[in-house]
């Protein structure tokens, strides 16, 4: 693999593997299975800034502000709490009209809250304005977790927009939110992490004798 890639190690944790490392991943298996996948680019080009002034977002968000939570990678100033107003009707944040031609995506992130808080979230993804809306409810836990939401369109998009949206029926409602990624795929890959521009893992490349 001509780049560095990520994979969880034997912590939990998401860690970083330098161009030409195998990659050993335990997220499935206490004994590690080395990962092998094909090149992905994340176009989401800051994968942690969840932020209202890098995010599009309604009136129905209160405020997206840095915690010291630790985040999936093990970082204590990465994760942000994403707060709605009270009884707002649209509370959401999201990206849009990110440059994106595949008529197959992926888009993921890390969410979670705590326990006495409401756990019903919608992902929302569509193409081109607000054509194709596809949606997908998840139910957060108090740990972090990847949640994602696959779309297929049946016309090629020029760009994409993708919202997580929290409950509008449930007051004073926040959420944690870490990593996120679109890509272009029927299924999600490893977490490619992005800081001001689209990334691009190259496949893995496994053979029995020296390249």
């Amino acid at each position: 693999r001509a780049s560095s890639a990520t994979v969880v190690n034997k912590a939990g944790l998401i860690e970083t593997v330098q161009s030409g490392i195998p990659r050993i991943d335990f997220s499935n298996d206490a004994k590690g299975a080395l990962l092998l996948e094909p090149q992905r680019t994340n176009y989401d080009s800051e994968s942690t800034n969840f932020s209202t002034s890098f995010m599009s977002n309604s009136s129905g968000i209160a405020s997206s502000v840095l915690t010291s939570n630790i985040a999936p990678d093990g970082s204590s100033n990465s994760v942000y709490k994403i707060t709605k107003v009270t009884d707002n009707s649209d509370p959401y944040l999201g990206r849009s009209g990110v440059v994106f031609t595949s008529t197959s995506m992926v888009f993921s992130a890390w969410l979670w809250t705590d326990e006495d808080q409401p756990k019903d979230v919608l992902l929302l993804v569509y193409r081109d304005g607000a054509q194709e809306v596809q949606t997908k409810n998840i139910t957060l836990t108090t740990t972090p977790t990847r949640y994602f939401i696959e779309a297929s369109f049946t016309t090629t998009p020029s760009n994409i927009s993708y919202r997580i949206d929290l409950n509008e029926l449930e007051s004073n409602q926040y959420i944690y939110a870490w990593g996120k990624q679109l890509e272009e795929s029927s299924y999600p890959t490893s977490y490619i992490p992005t800081q001001g521009s689209a990334v691009t893992r190259v496949a893995d490349n496994c053979s029995q004798t020296p390249p």
